[in-house]
């Protein structure tokens, strides 16, 4: 807090946002060797990245492209310190709603859709955000969105789980783990570039597998627990002086998700709807056991369900595949979206945001459903963004003050005034 209150740490965040701005395709420890900066400062955006990715040693975020590291710093500032702390999870009463009334807003100026659309749409909205701030990380119980989609589309199938996509024809087969064989003019991906890799046919496809061949994942285990069985103090403690990359908040990423509606049994709690104190704990899984140093935290906690998932590192090779990825939209059929678009913030709520652009761009249609979810993570910083180069020097200076005063300036107005000054 005392760093991100120094006009000294202020300068410094100034030059390493211009600087991003500038290259930001470039390594992270490439910028860092190539310009000098105060351990204070460093201390920053490697707490901001452990406490954002997954990725939790310092050699993996080095790897990191430099607008990658400045999204994620803006991020954490903004949110992690802002939000989480300073308003405990949640925005001021007239900011949050000013947001849900801009969103609104939004949904009304969508292209190709009736009035009376829209207007049902934005009664959706509010009836999903009425008892919980747009800072939620939950504002909706998904699985009954996920039915809801499906009731309102026509022939929709769920937890049918592909095996394999081929070319026959000119037209693309779709095989199922139960035999079943789907012919379709298009195919959509939605899941993560290295489950792509393995469903489609090599043969077939050799353009969108030589796109994603150069995204590099990680893989990320999470479990469901409540704060009560954690061994550790949670919240963390804002009194220390400096962040000690060792501690239980820079090993696992731990999330409140007392907002989640869904129950969930599969493990050794039940999770009832909106009960108090349920956390999601995300850490990083390595094949070298000596380095998952979660387990000595979580060994003997009880939990409500796990799962491990692939996850994208936004290093300058996905930047590239992004690109690519991008221009081959819809050659043989072949759409992607999901983390092949989104190796920085990767959200649900920016995910679903990626995929009605997609239908939109594309097939030139809004998708008929019934619901629709619209949760804007603040601030709104997607994978365009954090990639965007500079046209000039003038330019980046102005993108660097800009983000200055939404994330360092704008925690010290806080920090100095109180928050119920803002409130």
């Amino acid at each position: 807090l005392h760093d991100i209150l120094s006009p000294t740490i202020w300068w410094e965040a100034f030059r390493f946002y211009f600087g991003s701005f500038l290259t930001p395709e470039e390594r992270l420890d490439g910028f860092l060797a190539r310009n000098h900066f105060s351990k204070q400062f460093l201390d920053i955006i490697y707490w901001a990245m452990a406490t954002f990715e997954f990725d939790k040693y310092r050699n993996e975020a080095d790897e990191y492209a430099l607008g990658a590291a400045r999204a994620l710093l803006i991020t954490q500032v903004f949110f992690q310190y802002l939000l989480c702390d300073a308003f405990d999870g949640s925005l001021p009463a007239k900011v949050d709603s000013g947001l849900k009334d801009d969103l609104a807003s939004r949904i009304m100026r969508l292209p190709n859709m009736t009035t009376k659309r829209k207007a049902s749409l934005v009664e959706r909205f509010r009836e999903l955000t009425s008892d919980a701030p747009l800072a939620s990380y939950f504002t909706a119980d998904y699985g009954a969105v996920v039915h809801k989609l499906a009731k309102g589309a026509g022939r929709v199938r769920t937890n049918a789980q592909v095996t394999r996509v081929l070319k026959k024809n000119g037209r693309n087969i779709v095989e199922t783990l139960d035999g079943d064989v789907i012919e379709a003019d298009h195919v959509v991906f939605t899941t993560h570039p290295s489950i792509v890799a393995r469903v489609l046919y090599t043969e077939h496809y050799p353009q969108h597998l030589t796109a994603i061949d150069g995204i590099e994942s990680g893989t990320v285990g999470v479990q469901i627990i409540h704060s009560n069985d954690l061994s550790f103090p949670y919240p963390p403690q804002l009194d220390s002086t400096s962040f000690d990359m060792d501690s239980p908040i820079a090993i696992l990423g731990i999330f409140d998700i007392s907002q989640l509606t869904t129950m969930t049994n599969h493990g050794e709690h039940n999770i009832s709807p909106r009960e108090a104190g349920w956390l999601s704990v995300a850490y990083p899984v390595y094949k070298e056991t000596s380095l998952n140093r979660h387990k000595q935290l979580l060994e003997q906690i009880p939990y409500a369900d796990t799962s491990v998932y692939p996850w994208t590192r936004a290093t300058p090779s996905f930047i590239d595949s992004r690109r690519d990825i991008v221009k081959l939209q819809g050659t043989d059929g072949i759409y992607m979206t999901g983390q092949a678009l989104t190796g920085v913030n990767k959200a649900s709520e920016l995910q679903v945001t990626n995929a009605l652009n997609l239908c939109h761009d594309h097939f030139g249609v809004t998708p008929p459903w019934e619901t629709f979810v619209a949760c804007p993570m603040l601030p709104d910083l997607n994978d365009v963004d954090a990639f965007y180069k500079a046209k000039s020097r003038v330019e980046a200076a102005f993108l660097a003050i800009k983000s200055l005063i939404g994330s360092f300036l704008l925690a010290s107005a806080v920090s100095i005034l109180g928050k119920d000054f803002f409130n």
